[in-house]
């Protein structure tokens, strides 16, 4: 019984440890956020690295991802189809022509 006691406590001050870390790391990342907002409120203006120069239109499609991907079971995806959004582990290629000629097959519809 008395060992039934002793582990029901541990349990208990170990979930109270763990509540406290919870609690507690908000706090500080507050805390943190604040310190870096005065801090850069003091940085003279001169100081501050110039803004970046907006990207070009091909960036913005480079950064938007690939028009077709072929995942690792050989399928290649158009943005269009439903299992783009969902492969992560694949290969990029410009056009669907190219994604099958590499030895990928079409998605089924």
């Amino acid at each position: 019984m008395l060992k039934y006691s002793l582990i029901t406590a541990l349990l208990a001050f170990s979930g109270l440890m763990a509540n406290a870390q919870t609690t507690a790391a908000p706090a500080a990342a507050s805390a943190s956020a604040s310190a870096k907002a005065s801090a850069k409120a003091a940085t003279p203006a001169s100081a501050t690295p110039a803004a970046k120069p907006a990207a070009k239109p091909a960036e913005k499609a480079a950064a938007a991802g690939p028009e077709v991907k072929k995942s690792k079971a050989g399928i290649c995806h158009e943005k269009a189809s439903t299992g783009y959004k969902q492969t992560k582990n694949f290969t990029e290629f410009k056009t669907l022509d190219e994604c099958i000629k590499s030895g990928g097959r079409a998605a089924k519809k």
